[in-house]
């Protein structure tokens, strides 16, 4: 045998062994691995999970937003005045804070500061117990939400709109003259009378008065042709006020349980005269402008008027007493509360607010982990698993509330699209989106189940914008228009309209062949949610239409949107539960009618009347036949009742022209309005409808809220005792009124609390 043969009767075996072993480890691993993997598989077999008939009910009554419409809750109670000192209601307790504060001499009784015609509330739960710090995060939102103050209020459910700092109303039958009778003997949180004297402040020299208002007096105020009303206080009783219209104005009360209602109802002429441009004290004043650095005696009364001055007099449930720059911020319960519960009891129940600031993604994680008492603002829908997951450990519930806003991420195409001789396809892509088949065709086709599975976890329904079953205002027809998934039926539409040519890639273009893009712009900072976004321009695509998404720098999308320099954009909806309030996306009476933006600026303007100044820049008028136009006058038939079904009856047109129109593209049904709500938080609704128009959470009574235990510490109750008895810090460059909380210097001063002097507006008469 030679040297090679010997040599290779050596190698090959050797070889042959190695790739055995290789094999063998190989096939050893593989077996280890599917043991593995056996022994952690998931359970594929057939035997499901069942859950009974009975669970998932629960789960489902758990989920739903739905309330019965035919017995609405409501917190205000009834009550005969004339039984006085003899009645159940009759103010004769309150918080045991207060009653240390009575003892000492330094708040006079709760009969005193709470008057003899109290508002009387009763929450879901009965009779409650003081004490306690309510936990929030992100904004104490005095002034609105956490207060909501004025002449009357929504209920939790919207209706019935019943009395607050009014105890009643009478209207005319035309609608035309509006007469409230404030509460006798309610005052400001300093001690001052409440009476008509300060609403005639605000009306003369805030809502009339160009150096407070510019001039720009609200919509509230006036007639559909931008008349004004008159305001009518009389000499001989300073607890009745009444509004005259030149033309009915049947939506008046509902305007004035918003938000508009409530700066009627905050503004003390013995505190804020002195600081008005017009009238008010000139050296302290500019003393006051040298301390703040402010630019103007108009910014200083705006910063005065700011919820966190604690000088300023409130009729709020809470106040600020501690001014502070950084949070957390506080509010203390208000000695002179007008409201008690059917026992007598002085409201609020619970003594104190506090808000602390976290970033806006990091509130769920604190709501989880039980930092909050009550918690709605900044609870998106998507963590809605990870909190009912958390519910045992952070010792809460979560309660379903109905969204007002029938939409999340509406689409609305610029009807009144910008043009530029130096941009030919402005012009062009203009007159597609003024084309009613074309939105048509868009809506029907997007595959909303499919984005409602994918996004909302399949916890919507397909719909428009619309009012929803709950609503007084549904319209079957509104709320399912083109919301069927039919991109054969859309692809035809576009044809029928021209479209039928196609580039290189697969688009339609123009009729001209030239290039047709539309723009999809939505606000950046976590305000509309970007997840619908792609799945609709991706169902578009499939027609044939070239959509690009673009998200945008707030600013960015206000100055493009306000320019209408923009295609299409996207923003969420706005109260369609009682679409009369705003109607911005049925007709174009408000600026915010972000599909009509020029229709609406013309209408402002007067422009149905023939005013010169609707001739303005940026204002395109409405010829009579046209759909917008009649849209409108459903609108105005609608605010000329104050009847409910009237008002129904009469807006009815302007759904079924939006129906037909397609004026916005939604997608489904805004999920519901998720609240963390502490397990010793009590008079809680289950169900209310959340909306910045019924100011929620404060339409379900938020002064009746309490705690079974307070979570207040010795020292806290020290130093809620301390700043309702004395305001610890103020604003930079303000002076204190020299308030007395014992109501002495306040009584002093009602006897001319209804002097007016300088140029009057409001009108005051004997009777």
């Amino acid at each position: 045998m030679n040297k090679l043969q010997l040599h290779n009767s050596y190698i090959i075996p050797t070889i042959f062994f190695r790739l055995l072993r290789l094999l063998a480890v190989f096939v050893g691993m593989t077996v280890i691995l599917m043991l593995f993997a056996w022994l952690v598989k998931p359970d594929l077999s057939s035997n499901k999970k069942h859950f009974s008939k009975e669970k998932l009910k629960e789960v489902e009554q758990l989920r739903s937003t739905s309330f019965d419409t035919n017995h609405m809750i409501r917190l205000q109670v009834d009550v005969d005045y004339s039984k006085g000192k003899h009645a159940k209601w009759f103010p004769k307790n309150e918080s045991p804070i207060i009653s240390e504060l009575v003892k000492e001499g330094k708040l006079p009784p709760v009969a005193e500061r709470v008057g003899p015609e109290p508002c009387v509330m009763n929450g879901v739960d009965g009779v409650g117990k003081y004490g306690g710090t309510w936990l929030r995060l992100n904004g104490l939102v005095l002034g609105s939400r956490m207060s909501y103050c004025g002449f009357v209020r929504f209920s939790p459910q919207g209706f019935p709109i019943v009395p607050h700092l009014a105890k009643s109303w009478e209207v005319s039958d035309d609608y035309k003259k509006w007469t409230f009778y404030l509460r006798k003997g309610i005052k400001w949180s300093d001690g001052y009378p409440f009476t008509s004297a300060d609403i005639k402040y605000c009306w003369d020299y805030e809502i009339n008065c160009p150096e407070i208002y510019g001039g720009n007096i609200p919509q509230e105020y006036l007639t559909d042709d931008g008349e004004c009303c008159k305001l009518i206080c009389y000499s001989n009783d300073p607890y009745k006020v009444t509004f005259l219209f030149p033309k009915p104005k049947g939506l008046f009360l509902a305007l004035l349980a918003t938000s508009y209602g409530s700066r009627l109802v905050n503004s003390p002429e013995h505190y804020l005269r002195k600081y008005h441009p017009v009238v008010g004290d000139k050296k302290l004043i500019k003393e006051a402008l040298e301390k703040t650095q402010l630019p103007s005696a108009r910014a200083l009364y705006f910063y005065i008027k700011l919820y966190n001055n604690p000088y300023h007099p409130r009729m709020w449930p809470w106040i600020v007493r501690n001014y502070k720059a950084n949070p957390p911020e506080t509010a203390v319960r208000n000695p002179y509360y007008w409201v008690v519960d059917e026992n007598g009891n002085q409201l609020p129940y619970i003594d104190r607010v506090m808000s602390e600031k976290v970033s806006d993604d990091t509130v769920v994680l604190r709501a989880a982990g039980g930092g909050v008492s009550f918690q709605a603002r900044y609870i998106g829908y998507e963590d809605y698993t990870y909190l009912m997951e958390q519910r045992k450990a952070g010792n809460y519930q979560i309660y379903h509330w109905y969204p007002g806003d029938s939409s999340s991420f509406a689409i609305q195409l610029n009807l009144n699209r910008h043009t530029d001789k130096n941009h030919p396809e402005w012009a062009k892509k203009r007159k597609l989106i003024r084309n009613k088949f074309f939105r048509q065709a868009l809506s029907l086709a997007v595959n909303r189940k499919a984005i409602i599975k994918a996004v909302y976890n399949n916890q919507a329904k397909p719909m428009q914008v619309a009012p929803c079953p709950e609503s007084p205002f549904y319209n079957e027809h509104a709320y399912k228009a083109y919301t069927e998934y039919d991109p054969q039926r859309a692809g035809k539409l576009l044809d029928e309209i021209g479209l039928t040519n196609y580039d290189a890639g697969g688009y339609r273009t123009f009729a001209d062949k030239s290039p047709l893009i539309f723009y999809l712009d939505y606000p950046s900072g976590g305000m509309i949610s970007s997840d619908p976004v792609q799945f609709v321009v991706d169902d578009w695509e499939k027609i044939g239409i070239r959509v690009v998404p673009r998200e945008r720098q707030r600013v960015l999308w206000e100055i493009e949107r306000i320019g209408l320099l923009h295609d299409m954009n996207v923003w969420t909806g706005n109260d369609e539960y009682y679409p009369v309030i705003e109607p911005r996306f049925f007709a174009p009476v408000v600026a915010d009618c972000f599909f009509a933006q020029a229709n609406a600026k013309w209408y402002i303007k007067g422009g149905m009347y023939g005013k010169k100044e609707a001739d303005a820049p940026g204002c395109e008028p409405l010829k009579t036949n046209e759909p917008l136009y009649k849209a409108i006058c459903a609108y105005l038939n609608a605010c000329k009742t104050a009847v409910l079904k009237e008002q129904v009856k009469a807006f009815k047109p302007a759904l079924e022209i939006a129906a037909e129109n397609v004026w916005s593209i939604n997608i489904a049904k805004t999920p519901a309005v998720l609240c963390v709500v502490k397990n010793y938080m009590r008079n809680v609704p289950k169900t209310a409808v959340a909306s910045w128009d019924f100011q929620t959470p404060g339409n379900a009574g938020i002064e009746t809220f309490y705690m079974t235990k307070s979570n207040n510490s010795p020292g806290a109750e020290k130093q809620i005792k301390s700043e309702i008895n004395e305001i610890k810090t103020g604003p930079v460059g303000l002076v204190n009124n020299k308030q007395t909380v014992n109501g002495k210097t306040a009584n002093m001063a009602s006897s001319n609390n209804n002097n007016n002097s300088g140029s009057l507006i409001g009108k005051i008469i004997k009777s």
